[in-house]
């Protein structure tokens, strides 16, 4: 390894999330000092994928298929103490596994409660879309943990309990899936305060298929401190975000594919649609925002029609830099906005055009004006995550270390 390669850089290529447990294992070969960076990020996260299609066992517990690297991986934290402090995220998942991959069958329930259970630091529980299960947060409360992030939960038995335990939870993630059958019954809210403050909450699900109340007691403990709001809704009923006084990020996805009860049949007029984005914009368009997306989840609405309201340029905040809509613009929207919106947007984020020629001049008209373009959400994500590898490829191969094949 050269010598005048940089810990600090070294340290940054190691949290690549494209870096397998094999590549850090590698890393901690190198040296003394990459081997302390590399050991600890290794048996920093654990991520459980069983497989989707278990069996119940006698107790009428469920009985899945689970990778043996990963099980072994769990039960290493298990029967090493000296590992248990370093464990800080669990990650489970319920998804099919390669037929190729050796697995062995464990029940997750038993298997997150003993990870709980010993690993004393763990500060960040999350769960893949639909994947939460009640006894993560049994395990949570039962044993005492502290978290400061819970992902992709659900609002079900045991959930409040464990909300109700959590003084340092600073970010949340609630997922609502239309297909799981248990969303039907969420238990009622709990009547004593939440006692966190939240800087980030994450709402999938549009609360127009939840009793309103439901939410309320998470808004009242963080409506003054969230910093940034992802929150899916219904376009019949525009969500009330006046009462979030410190927003600097706000994502707001139309959930487009449902009405206000619940019921799968129909999509918004796309009229309706960006009348009801104005009207919950309206309310924030003082506070200093700097990122503003707007999505949605049916590839047949478009947003369009919002971003050539005449009252759209005066919702967006006058701090905003970062904007994304996904809709295809054409040069003649942008122009019309861009001469009614006082906001310093540096980074636009859109959809694309089915014209290429049409696309192109949009891209163009952005550069000349010092705008960024890009496209859709999704894309960005992937845009970035190809920037930083390319980027550290070359550190990468000097350290003898191979990249996860990118999809």
């Amino acid at each position: 390894m050269a010598p005048s390669l940089n810990l600090d850089c070294i340290a940054e290529v190691l949290r690549q999330e494209t870096l397998t447990d094999g590549d850090l294992a590698s890393a901690c070969l190198v040296s003394r000092a990459v081997f302390r960076l590399a050991n600890s990020l290794l048996y920093h996260d654990l991520a459980l994928c069983f497989s989707d299609s278990g069996d119940y066992t006698d107790d009428g517990r469920l009985l899945c298929a689970i990778e043996v690297r990963e099980s072994e991986k769990a039960e290493a934290f298990v029967d090493h103490p000296r590992l248990r402090p370093l464990l800080r995220r669990v990650e489970v998942a319920f998804d099919s596994l390669e037929r190729d991959r050796y697995v062995r069958y464990d029940q997750p329930e038993y298997l997150i409660n003993d990870i709980v259970k010993v690993c004393p630091n763990i500060d960040d529980l999350g769960a893949d879309e639909g994947a939460w299960f009640p006894d993560m947060a049994h395990a949570v409360v039962e044993h005492g943990r502290r978290l400061r992030t819970i992902r992709g939960l659900k609002l079900c038995d045991g959930s409040w309990e464990m909300l109700a335990k959590q003084p340092m939870l600073k970010h949340l993630g609630i997922s609502r899936l239309e297909h799981d059958p248990s969303n039907r019954d969420v238990p009622k809210p709990p009547e004593v305060e939440l006692p966190f403050a939240l800087e980030h909450l994450a709402v999938e699900g549009a609360p127009a298929r939840l009793d309103p109340a439901i939410l309320e007691p998470i808004f009242a403990s963080s409506a003054h401190t969230i910093r940034t709001l992802e929150l899916e809704f219904n376009a019949a009923t525009p969500p009330d975000l006046s009462r979030f006084t410190a927003l600097r990020s706000l994502h707001l996805c139309v959930d487009c594919k449902r009405k206000a009860d619940g019921t799968v049949n129909g999509r918004d007029n796309p009229d309706r649609v960006a009348a009801s984005v104005i009207d919950a914009l309206r309310p924030i368009s003082h506070l200093p925002l700097r990122s503003l997306a707007i999505t949605h989840d049916d590839g047949h609405t478009r947003l369009e029609p919002l971003f050539r309201h005449p009252s759209f340029p005066s919702v967006v905040p006058s701090t905003v830099t970062k904007l994304t809509i996904k809709a295809a613009l054409e040069i003649a929207d942008l122009e019309r906005f861009f001469g009614a919106c006082s906001a310093p947007i540096t980074r636009l984020g859109h959809g694309t055009a089915e014209n290429r020629d049409s696309a192109s001049g949009v891209e163009q008209w952005l550069a000349q004006r010092g705008i960024k373009g890009e496209t859709a959400i999704g894309e960005l994500r992937l845009g970035l995550s190809l920037r930083i590898g390319r980027a550290v490829d070359g550190l990468m191969r000097s350290m003898g270390l191979k990249q996860r094949t990118r999809s």
